[in-house]
């Protein structure tokens, strides 16, 4: 197994899971509820606030990364997810910043919802860098497409879980059996 997930991917995901597929549900599905998680998150300043234009970039960075989640999991690139995410990097200000120890980060420039989303762009950074990246998945499973780290030996994790690998083999299983029963005379 690979461990866990480094604190800023988890926080990646955490960001992607906010909006559930099933109940249809979004944690952060107007400007309030975005503004109130990513202050509980570390990632806004008390009393900035997020208009509705923040809203929408900060809901496209989720779904773009949602996309790449996806192209983990499925081994083919998604180009438009890419250049949605270049798009919204250039409105955000990362800044490379050098450290007392010779170490260089990547940071938000600016404050309020651009800085939020420049941190959480910097994360993806980060994991790529070191690799990470390539665990970062987005569930197989069609009801679900909840964001999970893989932390299989191989990153040949398919499911966020357990119980959503069943489903689906259940699920295919009773679509395999009705074919059967169809078919027959």
């Amino acid at each position: 197994m690979s461990g866990d997930p480094p604190r800023g991917l988890e926080l990646l995901r955490g960001f992607v899971n906010t909006w559930e597929a099933d109940p249809g549900r979004d944690a952060v599905g107007d400007p309030a509820a975005l503004q109130s998680w990513l202050q509980e998150q570390g990632l806004l300043e008390a009393g900035e606030a997020v208009d509705g234009a923040g809203h929408r970039r900060a809901l496209r960075l989720r779904e773009a990364v949602r996309r790449l989640g996806v192209a983990n999991h499925d081994g083919v690139a998604d180009p438009a997810a890419v250049e949605e995410l270049d798009a919204l990097a250039a409105g955000c200000g990362l800044v490379v910043r050098l450290r007392d120890d010779a170490g260089v980060v990547l940071e938000a420039a600016g404050r309020g919802i651009d800085a939020a989303l420049a941190r959480l762009l910097a994360v993806l950074y980060t994991a790529t860098v070191d690799g990470t990246w390539a665990r970062f998945k987005i569930c197989g499973n069609d009801t679900c497409r909840w964001a999970f780290y893989d932390r299989s030996k191989n990153r040949s994790g398919r499911f966020c879980g357990t119980a959503c690998g069943n489903a689906v083999a259940a699920r295919a299983y009773r679509r395999r059996k009705g074919a059967g029963s169809a078919a027959a005379p």
